[in-house]
């Protein structure tokens, strides 16, 4: 009975406070995308630091209301390095037929 009990107490307390995402969230002005949204288009930004490297990648996919898929990749350098020359870059990525199926 107790672990019944602890079960339905755990569970309750799980859903009355967990995490509640609000995706449809403005997004802030400091971040730049390489390719301006539209209405209804989505953007999914995926940022992978570095380690002990120079620089943090950002991966960037944009998908608009036909299906098509944008793809880019951003080198950007980390804000405590002393080495201004460092620069930001873009790639492009082209996605394969193969690749937008799946």
């Amino acid at each position: 009975m107790k672990k019944i009990l602890n079960f339905i107490v755990l569970n309750f307390c799980l859903l009355t406070f967990a995490q509640n995402l609000n995706l449809r969230g403005t997004m802030d002005g400091d971040l730049k995308l390489p390719q301006k949204l539209q209405k209804d288009d989505i953007a999914i930004v995926r940022e992978f630091t570095g380690g002990w490297e120079a620089y943090d990648y950002l991966q960037y996919y944009f998908i608009n209301k036909n299906g098509n898929i944008n793809s880019y990749l951003e080198e950007r350098p980390k804000s405590y390095l002393k080495n201004k020359e460092l620069k930001r870059t873009f790639k492009t990525f082209v996605l394969t037929e193969d690749k937008k199926t799946k």
